[in-house]
C-alpha cells in the first residue's frame, strides 16, 4: 500500500510539473492581452469593465470589478475573438497561444485526475 501511495504522489508531482508551467505561461499571455488592450485600445478596455491581468494591474484596474471583468472577458475570448484583437496581429497571436495553453493544461489535468482516480480506486479495492 505504501508503494501505491508513493506512485500516486509521483504521478501528481509529474502532472503538476507539466501543468503549472503551462498555466503560468497562460497567465502571462492574459497579462499581455490586457496590457495591449489598456495601452492601444483603451476605449475598448474601459467599455468591457477595465479588466486587470493576473499579474498586471493598470492604475485604473485595481479593484474586484476589474478582476471579475478579466475573468469574464477571458472566458468570452476563448469562444469569440473580439474585433480589437482581430485588428491586431500581436494580440491575435497571443490569443491563439492562450487558447492552446489552456486547452493543453485542462486536458493534462483531466488525464491526471482520471489516472489518480483509477489508482485510488484500485488501492481501495485491494
Amino acid at each position: 500500500m505504501e508503494n501505491e501511495i508513493k506512485d500516486i504522489l509521483s504521478y501528481l508531482g509529474m502532472g503538476m510539473a507539466v501543468i503549472l508551467p503551462i498555466g503560468i505561461y497562460g497567465f502571462l499571455l492574459i497579462d499581455k492581452l490586457i496590457k495591449r488592450m489598456y495601452e492601444s485600445f483603451n476605449a475598448e478596455w474601459q467599455k468591457v469593465g477595465k479588466p486587470s491581468g493576473m499579474f498586471y494591474f493598470p492604475p485604473e484596474g485595481r479593484s474586484l470589478q476589474s478582476m471579475i471583468s478579466m475573468q469574464l472577458n477571458i472566458f468570452v475570448w476563448f469562444f469569440k475573438t473580439p474585433v480589437w484583437i482581430k485588428s491586431d496581429a500581436v494580440s491575435l497571436e497571443n490569443l491563439k497561444r492562450l487558447r492552446w495553453s489552456f486547452a493543453i493544461a485542462n486536458i493534462a489535468m483531466l488525464i491526471l485526475f482520471v489516472v489518480v482516480f483509477l489508482m485510488i480506486k484500485d488501492l481501495i479495492q485491494q
